[in-house]
């Protein structure tokens, strides 16, 4: 199948809530790229935060495999690592911090995927030809046991060397979840702040390994996007489907799917995917003080963000503001519906367009002042890392 999606796929999703797509990608030249500067972006990580200190926690982490290194740090940063790699989900972490001066997590290979024609292809016969990018967007790696020791490991090395372990529940929590173990039922709308029962988003989800019953499928229940927002059906969980994929397979999900991942039983196995959200431009955003753009406009070419430096900058600049200026945020869950309108309708102001990201700091305060404040940069990241390991 090559452009759009053919009417009887399109009815197949609307009818069942998703759509497995088979060979929609060449692995080759769409995936790999993206594996290898993840890979290279988790290896500055390590180097950046940390430096020597990694060595002394784990000496051989540039002789492992990239599961492994990446369960290094996982472990040597108590889960951190997922508030810089993952913000979408952190920023209602309480005690969440953005790490400054480290490599960005938005990488010009991930931002080519949210843009891949084949992929807006799809989400374009489902949501119509005006595309807004979410800032919904996840990484999931689901390790096997072996990787999960390797974790360990580490997390109890950094604490013989003085390591303070102080976000040990943190770390358990992405273990057994989202992250790196089974993923319970869940839907990716929500009817909270700023998402609504009435959005209209699709989730990409693009496996970038096999994906199989060893090493943690996804799983669906079909129809369950029918209805609107509801419980979970437990006596429908029979039900379910698994879906085994392989690198260039898509998986299209309506938001109000219920969808899990199964446990990875393997040892050495891992289970890696990312997964996009869409939805038509002119909707009510989605965490609107994050950054969607235009992804596709047939009406609108020009509006059209291409630069991924650009989309960089845009996330550096609101979660600047977010850290100095708005943190914490609420709690999604204990707002009503008029709170949630007055804090959308002061967002629609301070971002009235999609270039605006980059004027947040006049909202604040100068420039100058931001500067000075930024200055200690990676610097103050290594000094507070470095308190974590001493003595005292």
């Amino acid at each position: 199948m090559t452009g759009k999606f053919q009417e009887p796929l399109k009815t197949q999703f609307l009818a069942e809530g998703f759509l497995v797509l088979r060979s929609a990608l060449d692995p080759e030249t769409e995936l790999t790229p993206l594996a290898g500067a993840w890979s290279d972006l988790i290896d500055r990580l390590a180097s950046e935060l940390l430096g020597s200190k990694l060595n002394e926690i784990c000496a051989n982490y540039r002789e492992l495999d990239f599961p492994n290194r990446f369960a290094s740090l996982v472990g040597v940063t108590n889960g951190g690592v997922f508030h810089h790699i993952d913000p979408a989900l952190a920023i209602f972490e309480k005690g969440y911090r953005r790490w400054r001066n480290v490599s960005s997590a938005q990488i010009p290979e991930l931002f080519d995927l949210m843009r891949n024609p084949r992929i807006l292809d799809l989400v374009e016969s489902v949501i119509g030809p005006e595309i807004s990018a979410t800032p919904l967007y996840h990484f999931n790696l689901k390790l096997g046991t072996a990787h999960l020791q390797q974790l360990q490991r580490v997390n109890q090395r950094a604490v013989g060397i003085g390591f303070k372990n102080r976000r040990s529940s943190k770390l358990s929590r992405f273990l057994n979840g989202f992250h790196l173990g089974q993923t319970p039922w869940h839907v990716d709308g929500f009817p909270g702040f700023a998402d609504d029962f009435e959005h209209n988003y699709v989730n990409a989800w693009v496996p970038m390994t096999e994906a199989n019953s060893a090493n943690s499928s996804l799983i669906v229940l079909p129809r369950s996007h029918l209805g609107g927002y509801r419980e979970f059906p437990e006596d429908r969980k029979n039900e379910a489907l698994q879906l085994d994929t392989r690198p260039g397979d898509i998986v299209l999900m309506d938001a109000k799917l219920f969808h899990a991942s199964t446990q990875n039983k393997t040892s050495d196995s891992y289970r890696w995917a990312f997964n996009m959200r869409y939805l038509p431009i002119g909707h009510r955003k989605i965490k609107p003080f994050l950054p969607s753009f235009v992804a596709r406009s047939r009406e609108n070419p020009g509006s059209e963000l291409t630069d991924a430096r650009l989309w960089a900058d845009y996330w550096d600049a609101a979660l600047e503001y977010l850290d100095r200026y708005e943190l914490p945020l609420p709690d999604p869950f204990e707002l009503s519906a008029s709170q949630v309108e007055r804090i959308e309708e002061r967002w629609r102001k301070l971002i009235p367009a999609q270039d605006s990201w980059l004027s947040l700091h006049r909202h604040g305060s100068s420039t100058r002042a931001i500067r000075s404040r930024v200055r200690c940069g990676l610097e103050h990241v290594q000094a507070h890392i470095a308190s974590l390991f001493s003595d005292s």
